[in-house]
């Protein structure tokens, strides 16, 4: 049986599914089906009502909005002290040449006709670090859809979806191991590890954020503030992500050295992964552990920015790479202040109810039906007007103050978990499609 998702708008699981009804003995949708189907697919993919200028302007933007941030950070850490590289001690202008062996007897240099052939050694050492950046960040980003989206979608049809939220959380405990491993390493070997840590084993994290963004912000009642946030914390992750595999793919290099100025900047960070598994149980405690963290990072960061010069054996993109990391976490940091008043604002669906019913009005049944579809019950239109004609004991068409408690305690027994499990789905699970198969 083929069947389509429809989810309508917002951060609503709420969806619709469409079958092929038989018409003369074949199976042909009708217009209104192909309609919604189309609807479906476009609102999956960013293609509002049929317009993929929308998604195609959206993701441009997005695009150069990263780059820009890469490209303003590397020019303020390369433009921050004009000195001449030159004139620095002969020890440091000749580690690139030990990094490339070109400071062996038996090296013969590259003629000029190379296309490489007339950059110094610093120069060719940067261009091999820029090229392995790119093979690790595309690798990691590209494993997010062609990995992770159909593992997210097999994870969540074989069961609840409790499975692959498990394994999720696994993926977010094993980023510092894996970082850990990558940093130390010093070796090819370990860029591995950092795609598997910061790419979180193909969980589509990144996209995924980006996909809510487009989703909210272009529904039929957008949520504007909830989907900047959204953008902010893709923009943050892609930005985060990005600027640490290139300071492990420096260190591999050597491009960078690995000592204490490095160790004191990436350990308060692979520190705030270790606790990222207590948003999910206590999240004043994981607010207050990351804040602390993040103040001893940022505090390690501006202290020693100014030293992270070619001078004391760091090249000018080090600096670069630690503005966009900041940039990064201040893009989190704003993500989760836009995002409290909704937390703050939020219910569960007993409250929603109760608040429904103690009205001056009382709660009608499609006010009724409207809180159990945006909480996603499993419970169908006929059954929920049962239930709810069994409660309206006045039968005045309205659940009052009186009656509402009788109604919830019947919806804890037929529906035990209804006040659990509320929170926001990570963005993992937001995957390119609304389709699913059968």
């Amino acid at each position: 049986m083929n069947a389509t998702q429809l989810e309508p708008d917002g951060d609503t699981n709420c969806s619709k599914t469409l079958k092929k009804m038989p018409t003369g003995g074949q199976d042909e949708p009708s217009l209104l089906q192909c309609q919604l189907t189309n609807l479906a697919q476009d609102v999956g993919t960013g293609q509002v009502e049929g317009r993929p200028v929308v998604a195609t302007l959206y993701w441009t933007v997005t695009i150069v909005f990263a780059v820009c941030v890469f490209a303003v950070t590397q020019a303020i850490g390369g433009f921050w002290d004009d000195q001449d590289e030159t004139s620095f001690p002969a020890k440091i202008r000749a580690t690139p040449a030990h990094a490339l062996r070109t400071h062996e007897e038996y090296y013969v240099p590259s003629p000029e006709v190379s296309p490489t052939g007339w950059l110094s050694d610093q120069g060719f050492l940067r261009y091999s670090t820029l090229v392995l950046w790119v093979i690790v960040c595309a690798t990691g980003l590209s494993l997010e859809m062609v990995l992770g989206e159909p593992m997210v979608k097999a994870l969540v049809a074989i069961s609840d979806g409790s499975n692959a939220m498990q394994f999720w959380k696994g993926a977010q405990l094993f980023f510092s191991l894996a970082i850990s491993v990558a940093l130390f390493s010093q070796s090819p070997f370990g860029l591995p590890w950092a795609v598997a840590g910061f790419w979180k084993l193909g969980f589509p994290e990144t996209m995924g954020c980006f996909r809510r963004a487009l989703r909210i912000g272009t529904a039929s009642n957008p949520k504007f503030m909830s989907a900047l946030a959204a953008w902010l914390n893709g923009i943050g992750t892609l930005v985060h992500h990005c600027s640490g595999a290139y300071l492990v793919v420096s260190v591999t290099t050597q491009l960078c050295p690995l000592d204490r100025r490095v160790l004191a900047l990436s350990l308060p960070l692979v520190g705030q992964h270790i606790f990222t598994l207590l948003k999910y149980w206590n999240v004043p405690l994981y607010c207050i552990t990351e804040l602390v963290l993040e103040i001893i990072w940022e505090w390690e960061i501006f202290a020693n920015l100014a030293d992270l010069s070619f001078e004391n054996g760091y090249d000018s993109s080090m600096r670069g790479v630690a503005l966009s990391m900041t940039f990064a976490h201040w893009c989190y940091w704003s993500a989760a202040l836009l995002g409290v008043p909704e937390m703050l604002s939020r219910k569960s669906t007993s409250g929603s109810i109760d608040a429904l019913a103690k009205d001056s009005s009382g709660m009608d049944f499609e006010e009724f039906e409207t809180v159990i579809m945006k909480k996603a019950l499993p419970i169908a239109q006929p059954q929920l007007q049962m239930l709810f004609d069994m409660h309206d004991t006045d039968k005045s068409g309205t659940i009052d103050s009186d009656e509402v408690k009788k109604l919830i305690e019947q919806m804890r027994i037929l529906f035990p978990d209804m006040d659990k499990g509320e929170e926001k789905t990570d963005s993992a699970f937001e995957v390119a499609s609304s389709f699913t198969k059968k």
